[in-house]
């Protein structure tokens, strides 16, 4: 899809794919807009991509906003009151990820509200400038970034915002360094050094539980997987792989029985 509003993208299942547009590429959707105001906790997205895995290649040829999954999910409002699409729920992208200015593993850019959770890429990004391994450039307003993992190489031809989970962390305003948050979020360091390549403000004394974690490809490897990246849920969902990075638990059924 090159854009939808309010819409949901659940159970889907994309192999093989080869994505090529100018700008706001996605491998499931170019732009996905909240339309409906979500601020309220009690209120739910309309605007969701859950269980989505896509394999392949994407590629923007001019433009901002690409990504694994989507290029630019967007909302309204400020500060705490921004809303905007949630992905979440056992997302997945394979492959890579080509284009111009804030490219990222699973989303080009994270506007408004944008929640990203329940997700991993394993993926080779590049970009001109603000690159990420799950996010391009993280929203201006608050975002949350929970119980992913990205496991790849990232890469900024022209620039130095350029970081294994996201490119450039935006600010709200008000001298926080951005207000996004990254618990439980892992990257092998042995791919890549940094997390974050930039922001708008300075970021070191951020919370250590609203950071995200760098290890080792043994570390994230295998039944240590399960040790060392204690925040996924490995009951609930995730499943370990004998030297490979964890998958989620329906994926590991599939390997069992490829007949699934």
């Amino acid at each position: 899809f090159g854009e939808a509003e309010d819409a949901v993208f659940e159970n889907v299942r994309l192999e093989d794919v080869n994505i090529v547009g100018e700008s706001e590429v996605g491998g499931a959707v170019g732009q996905l807009t909240e339309a409906t105001d979500t601020s309220d906790d009690d209120v739910p997205s309309n605007a969701r991509v859950e269980n989505v895995s896509v394999m392949g290649d994407i590629e923007a040829t001019s433009g901002t906003y690409t990504g694994g999954l989507v290029g630019f999910p967007t909302g309204d409002g400020s500060g705490e009151d921004a809303y905007g699409p949630t992905l979440d729920n056992r997302n997945v992208f394979k492959g890579t990820v080509t284009g111009v200015e804030q490219v990222g593993g699973l989303v080009g850019r994270s506007n408004f509200g944008t929640d990203l959770g329940i997700g991993y890429v394993q993926a080779e990004v590049e970009g001109t400038n603000q690159v990420g391994g799950i996010v391009g450039h993280s929203s201006s307003n608050p975002s949350t970034f929970q119980e992913m993992y990205f496991a790849g190489n990232v890469t900024a031809t022209s620039g130095d915002d350029v970081g294994s989970i996201v490119g450039y962390v935006g600010d709200d305003g008000g001298g926080t360094g951005g207000l996004d948050l990254f618990p439980d979020t892992y990257w092998d360091g042995e791919l890549e050094d940094d997390w974050f390549g930039s922001s708008e403000e300075p970021i070191d004394d951020r919370d250590e539980d609203d950071r995200p974690t760098g290890l080792t490809t043994t570390e994230m490897q295998g039944t240590d997987a399960e040790h060392n990246m204690a925040g996924l849920e490995f009951e609930e969902r995730w499943a370990t792989v004998p030297d490979d990075y964890p998958v989620f638990q329906w994926e590991a059924a599939a390997r069992d029985d490829p007949d699934e």
